[in-house]
């Protein structure tokens, strides 16, 4: 066994090499916080390594640093198939905000939807001067995706109209799902939606549970609530711990005011961020070719905005500037916007899949498709000969009405 040791060493050496690497090649290096992290980041390499063995698992190789943690792919070595382990960053700064993700484990791991990511297990590793341990997920590994903004604006031109619109129809059948199981994601934008561009057929999917919640109505303990400043409901700015810290973008929240609320206006943000860069690659596109097909028709770019401007809360920031900038829809004033903000994720993906022609009248009520070949000829319209219109045509009240009008003809 001592004969081991070097080994071992050499191994944790080559991942620490690795991940310094991804701290340094980011767009805003991170070297000085690698050389500060790097002792506890060798304390979570060694636990990680012996204690995914166990469970079926062997460390692979760091892949992404992120502001508050690191994600490794570990190997499954029965199903030979690769995940992805998260673990947050042995970060002073972050010790508020990882014993907040250790209570919500077991039950994001029972949420199995394709269109939220599938959580395998969790653990803990524990670091000397921390004062709780800091839990890892496994879960899905998605090589191929990409963020919802990144991989929309990198293959727009070879999107359908409908495969857009599915991937927003995706991203609210996803935050519809957690909060179909009393979970409250937090932290929804476009880097916690993923996306496979150039990949006909998969959905999209919502990411990054590490800091959703679980809603207990009768619960009034506070827990600490993690988002985007850029995309956070407003009352979660309110809240938020450190007024004299212009980053800070922790918020301490009783947990039975967590609101379906956080996320939808979140995801309202995300829709409009995504459309107006969209919109822009394609203005910019289309004055570059004249002759090119836009992606989506007037229609469908005011529905797509409305869907966003109603998923706010009701809450009107933007009055000013272009229609995909703003909070108010046409016409509409602030009192309006209240009345017919969403309520949930599931009415405004009704909205989507009506915008998909999923909701059409005609399939429920086949009498209004002018497309059936058989018909009765009525004054001034054709009305499609059914099943049912049949049945009442041929039905013997009908019948004998019929003759009366030739009694009343040959008197």
């Amino acid at each position: 066994m001592p004969d081991q040791q070097p080994d071992i060493d050499a191994r944790v050496n080559d991942l620490m090499g690795q991940l310094r690497k991804l701290y340094t090649d980011r767009k805003h290096p991170l070297t000085t916080e690698f050389d500060l992290e790097k002792e506890n980041n060798i304390q979570i390499v060694k636990q990680l390594k012996s204690r995914l063995p166990p469970a079926g698992f062997d460390l692979k190789k760091p892949i992404g640093v992120g502001s508050t943690a690191t994600v490794w792919i570990v190997h499954h070595k029965e199903l030979d198939q690769d995940r992805a382990l998260k673990v947050p960053r042995p970060d002073d700064k972050l010790k508020d905000t990882t014993k907040i993700m250790i209570d919500e484990r077991k039950h994001l791991a029972a949420v199995n939807h394709q269109n939220v990511i599938r959580i395998y297990g969790s653990g803990e590793v524990e670091i000397q001067g921390q004062p709780h341990p800091l839990p890892y997920f496994i879960m899905e590994y998605l090589p191929d995706f990409d963020d919802f903004d990144k991989a929309i604006l990198a293959s727009w031109k070879t999107l359908t109209d409908a495969a857009l619109i599915a991937y927003f129809r995706d991203a609210l059948t996803g935050i519809s799902v957690l909060h179909s199981e009393n979970i409250i994601h937090c932290d929804i934008k476009p880097g916690n939606l993923l996306i496979a561009p150039g990949k006909p057929g998969k959905p999209a999917v919502v990411t990054d549970l590490g800091y959703a919640k679980l809603v207990r109505k009768d619960d009034s303990t506070l827990t600490d609530v993690r988002f985007t400043k850029d995309y956070a409901h407003p009352k979660l700015k309110e809240l938020v711990r450190k007024k004299d810290d212009p980053e800070a973008n922790i918020a301490p929240v009783p947990r039975k005011d967590l609101r379906e609320a956080f996320d939808l206006y979140a995801f309202g943000r995300t829709m409009q961020d995504v459309l107006n860069q969209l919109h822009d690659a394609v203005q910019k596109d289309c004055q570059a070719h004249p002759a090119t097909k836009p992606i989506l028709t007037s229609y469908q770019w005011a529905y797509l905005s409305m869907i966003s401007k109603r998923l706010l809360d009701g809450l009107v920031d933007r009055r000013a500037g272009p229609e995909l900038q703003t909070d108010v829809i046409a016409g509409l004033g602030d009192r309006e916007m209240r009345d017919i903000c969403y309520s949930s994720a599931t009415e405004a993906l009704i909205d989507c899949e009506k915008l998909l022609n999923l909701y059409d009248l005609e399939s429920n009520v086949p009498e209004l498709n002018q497309h059936i070949s058989s018909y009765v000829q009525i004054p001034n319209c054709h009305v499609p000969l059914t099943n049912r219109v049949r049945a009442t045509v041929e039905h013997p009240a009908l019948s004998r009405l019929a003759g009366c009008g030739k009694r009343d003809a040959a008197t």
